[in-house]
C-alpha cells in the first residue's frame, strides 16, 4: 500500500475493500477481478475500466425543459430507472422523500411525463409541458401532477 492511501483496508468474505486518498476504492474479488467505485457511488468500473452503473445527482426540472446527462457506460444502458426527490412538500410528501416514477407515462394525455432518449453516451430527458409526472398523494391516494420545482429528478442506469 503506498503512502497516499488512507488507512482503510478491510477484508469482507471473499472481498477486500481499499480506499485511496482521492476517495476511490477498489473491491477485489477472490479470483483477482475487481471493480472500482467512486466515493459518491455514482459510477462503478469493472477490471477493464468500463463503467457498469451510473447514478445522477439531483437534477433540476422545469416544465417543457430538457435534461442531458453523460452516463459513461460506453453502450446504451439496458436498465434505466427514474426517481424524484421532494425538495418542497407536496401531496403528502415531505422534503427528502424519494419516489420511483415510471419515466414516460402520460395516462390522461395532458402532457405530463418524461420523454426519454438513450444512446451510447447520453440520457436525454424532456419534461412534459404540464409537469414531470402524475403521482399518487402519499396521504390520501388521490392523484395529481407533480410540480417540477418541488422535486429533483434522479436517473439510475446500468449495463
Amino acid at each position: 500500500v503506498n503512502n497516499k492511501a488512507r488507512a482503510e483496508f478491510n477484508s469482507i468474505g471473499d472481498y477486500t475493500k481499499f480506499i485511496n486518498s482521492s476517495g476511490q476504492f477498489a473491491v477485489f474479488q477472490g479470483d483477482g477481478n475487481f471493480v472500482v467505485k467512486s466515493a459518491d457511488s455514482s459510477i462503478v468500473w469493472d477490471a477493464f475500466g468500463v463503467s457498469q452503473k451510473y447514478v445522477s445527482g439531483d437534477l433540476v426540472m422545469t416544465n417543457g425543459g430538457q435534461i442531458v446527462v453523460n452516463h459513461d457506460l460506453g453502450v446504451e444502458p439496458m436498465h434505466i430507472s427514474f426517481y424524484m426527490r421532494c425538495v418542497a412538500a407536496e401531496m403528502g410528501y415531505a422534503v427528502g422523500d424519494v419516489i420511483r416514477i415510471a419515466g414516460d407515462t402520460d395516462l390522461d394525455g395532458s402532457n405530463e411525463s418524461l420523454g426519454v432518449l438513450v444512446n451510447n453516451t447520453q440520457i436525454i430527458v424532456r419534461v412534459g409541458d404540464n409537469g414531470p409526472q402524475m403521482i399518487t398523494n402519499k396521504a390520501n391516494g388521490t392523484g395529481g401532477v407533480a410540480t417540477a420545482a418541488r422535486w429533483r429528478l434522479i436517473i439510475k442506469a446500468s449495463k
